[in-house]
Parts: structure tokens; C-alpha cells; sequence
């Protein structure tokens, strides 16, 4: 059962029960505020005052039922996203319906090759929204952890024609079936996410399977939540808006101001209306895009544009770039002044860098090794993704701070730089 509620009684509630909410909104005049009446909620105080235990001042209420996720970040400082069971079944409900917008045809055998356990939402997820999605579909949960042959072995059996997973493990199938010679030419549906499904990762697929057609499955994120869908006028990296679940902005990263124009670009804000456990109001996605049809549109289309400030994506990698502050904290001897992040895609992988400002660049590079096993330690997921031939192995450049890049009107570092796209 979808349980949606108006953006005015999900500010009030939020309000009136959250304690964190009550001091974010203390200086809100209005009575009644929209949500551009309110303030955009900045991602370090938030996960700071959302723990996972009795001082939580994020929350509504006690967790008595629902689900609890971890969402990105870092194994040292975990973050979790949790979800009443009412939200998470509109979760699941709404991205099933839109999932029947999205090319999906009845009959479709569905392999799910996204990755579960470990409070990991994605397996879950789609296992649910394929369930409740209207069409006649049948599932066959086999998870990415699968090794690669059985992975193969399993869709030659049934002949599951469409995949749903992240691209990273799409492409490992791929390339194990043209090393084998395997015939995979009745798939013909590809539905991706967690990451980029790049160009030359698509031309690769293509060559092996030239009749395929690659979709993005959905612009769901954990923390916040469901966002964007796709349909059969979605281009590369563009989705649909899903109005009656919540309000997307786009904000100018300098100003602050709403961006309602189409073609300019600004960082993604979301509004959920259905988390009353866990508001997400004007929440920064850590994406960046701009609208691509006019304010009078509904489910109105926009287009990703990579990493807003607020993290990275590397591959499956999450990534906060505040986290990365212990980690260059935490080699003695050597003072960093500042550091941005720099991600690029080559050689069909994902590539991060630390640019990092130091007036001690030549002692920092003799500590490379150390920056690097302090960033494994911080996140494991990387080591493990370039152990397994996912990414690049990450970088640390040391540099003087006026080679940096910073934002010419004002002044600010440019915190991360997306190269990708």
C-alpha cells in the first residue's frame, strides 16, 4: 500500500517531531513554508546528528518496524538511511510502476545481479519493485556476488533476456562470454545502476552483443531515496522526475538560488514525500544535472551531469569528501592545507585521484604508500573493486596550493572535479 503525503504536512511533521528538523527550521517565519522557503541541509551536520543510537535527533520516532540500510560513506563512520516498512513499500510500489514505463515488456525473464546483505539496499531493492511492478515479469535473484561463469551459466540455462545490475559486473559477464565464446544474443535488454554506464563500456557490450539496448533502471539513491525514472524518450544519463513521490530542484551551487531555466546546470536537491522516519527535505543528492523541458512539464526531464561537492562515485565506490580529511590527517609529519578530488574514466574503468596542497610536497610524496593504505582502511571497497580489475588504483598527487582549481568568481576550491562526462 503507497502511502504519499503533501509537502506541507511532511515540514510540519518533520518539525514538530525531529528535533534536528525543529533547530534547522527555528529562523522559518512563514506558517506554512514551501520548500524554497527552507534551508538546503548541509550533508556533514546531518549525518552527524543522524547516529545510529539513543542521541539520534534526525528521526521521528523510535525504530519499532521498517528496514535499516547503510548508505555510501565509510566503514569507520558508517551511515544508515532507515525506512519505516510503510516507506519502503512506496518505495518499492512507486519504482515498480515506473519501471512498466520503462521499455519492460511482459514475459520478460529478469536476472538481478545487484549486490545484497551486509545492509547493501540494491538486490533488495529491485528483487521488490520488479515484484511490484503491473507487467507479468519473472525474477531470478542470482546477485552479483555470484562468481561470473555461474553468473553466465544461469542466464544460457533460462535464457533470461533482460539484466538488471551495476555496470561494472555487466561487463565482467560480457567479457567472460566473448572469452568463451558463449552465445548471450537473446538478451536483449540491459537495465543498469549505481554507477555511469559509460560509452566505450556500451561499445564493448554492443560488439559482443550488438542488439542490446542499455537503460538506466532508476535514479534511486538510499539516502535520498527514489528520484527519477526513465522512459522510452530517456537519452544518456536522463530521467524523468517522479512528481507525486517528491520535489526535485536544481539549486545554483554559488547563489543558493532555484534554477528553473532549462540548460543551466546546479546541484540536485530532493524533497521525499513519504519518509515521515527519516525526512529528507531539500537533502543535496550529490549530483549535479539541469532541467531539459520547461517548469510546466510534468515529471519534467532532466539530465546528470556527475558529482556535485558533496561526494564521489567511483565505480560502485561511495565516496564523501569529508572523509577523506582523516585520511589525510592521519600521516604524521605531514600538513595538508587543502585537497580536492579528480575522477576520470579511461581503459573502460573508473580513475580517482587526490590532488592534495602541501608546501612539503616532497615529504608527502616518501608517504604515498601511507595516504593510500589510509584511504583503503577509511573505505575498503576501494582496494576491493581494484583488486578485482573494476577500477584504477587510486592516486595521491601533491601539489602547491595555487595549483588547485577554484571557482573564478568566487574563490571557492572546487572540491570535486567529475571529468567523466
Amino acid at each position: 500500500m503507497m502511502k504519499l503525503y503533501s509537502e506541507d504536512y511532511i515540514i510540519r511533521y518533520a518539525k514538530q517531531h525531529s528535533p534536528f528538523y525543529r533547530e534547522l527550521y527555528k529562523d522559518v517565519k512563514t506558517d506554512h513554508p514551501t520548500v524554497k522557503d527552507l534551508p538546503l541541509i548541509n550533508q556533514s551536520d546531518f549525518w552527524a546528528a543522524n547516529t545510529h543510537g539513543s542521541d539520534n535527533t534526525v528521526l521521528t520516532g523510535a525504530i519499532e518496524d521498517g528496514l535499516v540500510f547503510k548508505s555510501g560513506g565509510s566503514t569507520s563512520a558508517p551511515k544508515f538511511s532507515v525506512f519505516a516498512h510503510d516507506e519502503y513499500e512506496t518505495f518499492c510500489h512507486t519504482s515498480g510502476l515506473a519501471f512498466m514505463y520503462n521499455g519492460v515488456q511482459s514475459g520478460d525473464k529478469i536476472a538481478n545481479l545487484f549486490y545484497g546483505g551486509l545492509l547493501y539496499t540494491s538486490f533488495l531493492y529491485v528483487h521488490d519493485f520488479v515484484r511490484y511492478c503491473p507487467i507479468q515479469l519473472v525474477e531470478y535473484p542470482i546477485m552479483g556476488s555470484t562468481p561470473i561463469p555461474e553468473i553466465l551459466h544461469i542466464i544460457e540455462q533460462h535464457k533470461c533476456n533482460v539484466i538488471n545490475g551495476v555496470p561494472t559486473t555487466i561487463i565482467s559477464l560480457f567479457e567472460h562470454a566473448k572469452k568463451t565464446g558463449a552465445d548471450i544474443s537473446f538478451v536483449n535488454k540491459i537495465y543498469f545502476g549505481g554507477e555511469t554506464f559509460f560509452q566505450d563500456q556500451r561499445d564493448f557490450v554492443h560488439s559482443v552483443n550488438s542488439k542490446v539496448e542499455i537503460r538506466s533502471g532508476s535514479y534511486s539513491l538510499v539516502d535520498g531515496g527514489l528520484v527519477g525514472f526513465g522512459d522510452n524518450s530517456c537519452g544518456f544519463n536522463e530521467h524523468r522526475t517522479f512528481d507525486y513521490v517528491c520535489r526535485l530542484e536544481i539549486v545554483d551551487s554559488d547563489t543558493g538560488e532555484v534554477i528553473e531555466e532549462t540548460n543551466k546546470t546546479g546541484n540536485l536537491i530532493v524533497t521525499s514525500l513519504y519518509r515521515r522516519l527519516q525526512p529528507m527535505i531539500r537533502y543535496p543528492l550529490g549530483d549535479r544535472g539541469m532541467w531539459l523541458e520547461p517548469e510546466n512539464v510534468s515529471n519534467r526531464k532532466f539530465l546528470l551531469q556527475g558529482r556535485s561537492e558533496e561526494g564521489a562515485r567511483v565505480g560502485v565506490v561511495s565516496f564523501y569528501y569529508d572523509d577523506l580529511r582523516a585520511v589525510l590527517q592521519s600521516v604524521s609529519g605531514v600538513h595538508i592545507l587543502n585537497y580536492q578530488l579528480v575522477i576520470t574514466h579511461f581503459d573502460g574503468k573508473d580513475a580517482l585521484a587526490v590532488r592534495a596542497a602541501t608546501n612539503e610536497t616532497s615529504l608527502a610524496k616518501d608517504h604515498k604508500k601511507e595516504f593510500l593504505s589510509g584511504l583503503y582502511k577509511e573505505r575498503v571497497l576501494f582496494k576491493e573493486e581494484y583488486e578485482k580489475g573494476h577500477l584504477h588504483e587510486p592516486v595521491f598527487e601533491f601539489v602547491s596550493p595555487e595549483e588547485l582549481e577554484y571557482n573564478p568568481r568566487t574563490g571557492k576550491i572546487k572540491r570535486i572535479l567529475d571529468q567523466r562526462l
